[in-house]
């Protein structure tokens, strides 16, 4: 894979018990078929909560930063809860082909 190459990866958190295997099987058809083939993640985390902020940008820099397993996210003074940050990196899935 070259350092152009970019991979779907999704975070969720339920407010419902559903089963893992469940959930990520009707991802996979929803987004298939709602959205197309392309955009079916190659990555998918559970989270208990996500950065919640007052500007999309910022939690989109911190979840891309997340996905590429650096450490230094930058300002995040406007964030509701940063220790979700700190979840996100703990349970972040084993992979090192994830590039910007």
């Amino acid at each position: 894979m070259n350092s152009d190459t970019t991979l779907p990866v999704m975070w969720y958190s339920l407010l419902i018990h559903t089963s893992r295997l469940n959930f990520c099987c009707d991802i996979f058809i929803l987004v298939r078929t709602k959205i197309g083939p392309f955009a079916t993640p190659d990555i998918i985390q559970n989270s208990p909560g996500l950065p919640k902020t007052r500007s999309g940008k910022i939690m989109r820099r911190v979840l891309r930063k997340v996905a590429k397993n650096e450490k230094n996210i930058g300002d995040v003074t406007t964030m509701a809860d940063s220790s979700v940050v700190d979840n996100l990196f703990e349970n972040r899935p084993h992979v090192d082909f994830i590039h910007e």
